[in-house]
């Protein structure tokens, strides 16, 4: 396996087990769940899996807002998660030079089309790019239409 994906691969893993922690800790049911480092799942699969895991914790405190806010690490490891995503490549897990787009330009040329638009139009990446408007003051561009502007390193 690629180090930079392993690599990536084992950050993923860590949020995720923090997020089912934090479902566990508030729903106080367990919850059983396969590892990130399947062979079989690529990092894409798994990048969307820990956004949507992130996102089930926002939506958890949405529905019961008293028993999220006795908790006092749910925001935080939601907002770790997704400023996480925000940094990496949604396709192979390479660290991005700036938060602005959630595929790096080899991805988006070499990904096929389906896949491409899949990730960049998922709820992930639309909350992806809630997060960084409403924390960081980041104004995304779409990034097929910001082709000129890509990371290319």
């Amino acid at each position: 396996m690629n180090p930079q994906v392993y690599a990536a691969k084992q950050h993923l893993y860590k949020y995720r087990q923090a997020l089912l922690q934090a479902i566990r800790e508030v729903t106080g049911r367990p919850l059983e769940a396969p590892s990130m480092f399947e062979p079989t799942r690529s990092y894409a699969d798994s990048w969307h899996e820990v956004g949507t895991l992130a996102l089930l914790v926002w939506q958890m405190s949405a529905l019961d807002s008293d028993r999220f806010d006795a908790n006092p690490r749910w925001e935080a490891t939601a907002n770790e998660t997704i400023r996480f995503l925000s940094e990496h490549c949604a396709g192979c897990g390479k660290q991005l030079t700036r938060p602005t787009i959630q595929i790096c330009q080899a991805c988006l040329t070499g990904l096929d089309a389906p896949t491409r638009q899949a990730l960049q139009a998922s709820e992930v990446t639309r909350q992806i790019q809630a997060y960084l408007v409403e924390h960081m003051g980041t104004v995304l561009a779409d990034a097929d239409a910001d082709d000129a502007n890509l990371d290319d390193a």
